[in-house]
């Protein structure tokens, strides 16, 4: 929750810095979808004093940003973002985060970020332990081309699998996404 605050709190402060922000742009918002594949990264488990890594295998993400707020420095919206399960070099079963998340944007440049995030597995990576998402956060590169999007990004992803009796594991997915995709911009 004081991730969430945090977050508000830069928001806020970065709008009221901007006293002109529907003065440079036309009143529109955007929506952007797209499709990728989530490529290279590493996967870090962490219990007690002892990390295991490993490499998972190429997993495809779909995801949508609506973009409201347009000022002369910065867009600012959100999204959500859904992965496909994907499995591992050396660990058993598949899994993937998905997540409602916070965007800010230059013309080219974006960061998204979520306080918490929805991880998720199949039956045999949970062998019964329960999922928890935390932070989530992806920067990036947009190309824009008329409507046609392409984006080039490294994501970050946190949470923890809890086994229960206070016996929990954290998690750490890092990944690089290239991603197509379409902006539909709409007057307001």
């Amino acid at each position: 929750m004081k991730h969430l605050f945090v977050l508000i709190s830069l928001s806020s402060v970065l709008i009221s810095q901007n006293q002109d922000l529907s003065q440079v742009k036309p009143k529109t918002m955007t929506l952007n979808i797209r499709g990728g594949a989530d490529i290279g990264g590493d996967i870090t488990f962490r219990y007690l004093l002892t990390d295991l890594d490993d490499d998972p295998e190429m997993g495809y993400t779909i995801g949508a940003d609506l973009v409201i707020i347009k000022s002369k420095y910065f867009d600012l919206g959100a999204g959500y973002e859904m992965q496909l399960k994907r499995g591992f070099d050396e660990i058993e079963g598949k899994m993937g985060f998905n997540s409602f998340h916070f965007l800010i944007e230059t013309e080219t440049l974006f960061a998204r970020f979520s306080p918490k995030n929805n991880f998720h597995g199949d039956n045999i990576f949970t062998s019964g332990a329960k999922l928890e998402g935390d932070w989530t956060l992806c920067t990036g590169i947009r190309f824009r081309i008329n409507d046609s999007i392409m984006e080039l990004s490294s994501s970050t992803y946190w949470g923890n699998i809890d086994f229960g009796d206070g016996d929990e594991m954290s998690v750490e997915y890092r990944t690089y996404n290239v991603s197509f995709g379409y902006a539909f911009d709409f007057p307001l």
